[in-house]
């Protein structure tokens, strides 16, 4: 994670670096050995030079991640989470 990212929850409230990071760490200590699961076959990845936009759609909520190749790796700077609305 880049130091400036920060991730916006569907519910519209942002996170930063320091509190993902704290959530994750929390997450490992209570699911000791789990690994993360594979991209679902309804992501897609597109670069566009030095940038990378990583779009899931799952049943629940669409979701984004932006990412930049600086110094050799790939670094997220932003992800957005959206719900998607019950059919009616």
């Amino acid at each position: 994670l880049d130091t400036a990212y920060v991730s916006v929850g569907a519910a519209g409230k942002d996170r930063t670096k320091g509190e993902i990071v704290s959530l994750a760490m929390n997450y490992a200590a209570q699911h000791p050995g789990e690994h993360a699961s594979p991209l679902p076959a309804s992501s897609t990845i597109k670069l566009v030079g030095d940038t990378a936009l990583v779009r899931h759609h799952g049943d629940k909520d669409i979701s984004m991640d932006l990412f930049v190749f600086v110094g050799g790796h790939w670094r997220a700077l932003y992800s957005q989470h959206t719900a998607i609305a019950p059919a009616t």
